[in-house]
């Protein structure tokens, strides 16, 4: 009888251990975008967006300029209406994988610099918590809201955050990543961003 309540703690145990390890597993993981769940990545790298993507600013850009629209040329954008190169990274201040994420970025900022506009893009209600997660964590980008939320979503065919996505100044999709970013997919992003640096003079 001993030797049976002996196995059963130990089962018992084990159990307890694997589901906090779950438990953990779960709350560290991409975070589904709240009623915003679209069919897969409606543009594939090499695409062209299938229309603009405008945003409102709610943090100062770099320079001390003040907030307004931003906007990201797509398909029927007339000639000048980008801003150039726009690195989108995609975020939920209460979602703990971006938080994670946050090393990854910070690399890719430093490269983007002088190459693409950084905007470090909210999908949540609460402003206020919104722009002090991006002054804090991310100090170096553009804090932005979409203007029409689902139908950035839809447009990119994003349904988690964290999400990093490059569009150049045409509208062309250059990398498009749904989850963390790994230390291949920084690379990768890195590769694309020094791509449009071009060769040093």
């Amino acid at each position: 009888m001993t030797g049976y309540r002996g196995w059963l703690d130990r089962a018992l145990s084990l159990v307890t251990v694997i589901v906090g390890l779950v438990a953990v597993y779960v709350v560290a993981t991409e975070r589904v975008i709240p009623a915003m769940r679209v069919e897969p990545v409606a543009v594939d790298v090499g695409g062209k967006l299938e229309a603009r993507l405008e945003f409102e600013a709610l943090t100062a850009r770099p320079g001390g300029q003040g907030r307004g629209r931003i906007v990201v040329p797509g398909e029927g954008a007339g000639e000048g209406a980008g801003e150039g190169a726009a690195l989108l990274l995609v975020y939920n201040s209460t979602c703990p994988a971006c938080y994670a994420n946050l090393a990854a970025w910070h690399r890719v900022v430093e490269v983007a610099e002088g190459v693409a506009s950084v905007l470090s893009v909210v999908l949540e209600r609460d402003r206020a918590a919104a722009r002090a997660y991006a002054r804090r964590h991310l100090p170096s980008t553009v804090a932005v809201v979409p203007r029409d939320a689902r139908r950035l979503t839809e447009v990119l065919g994003l349904g988690i955050v964290p999400s990093t996505v490059l569009v150049g100044g045409d509208g062309v999709v250059l990398f498009l990543r749904q989850g963390s970013l790994d230390g291949v997919a920084v690379d990768s992003l890195v590769s694309a961003l020094e791509a449009l640096r071009g060769p040093e003079s």
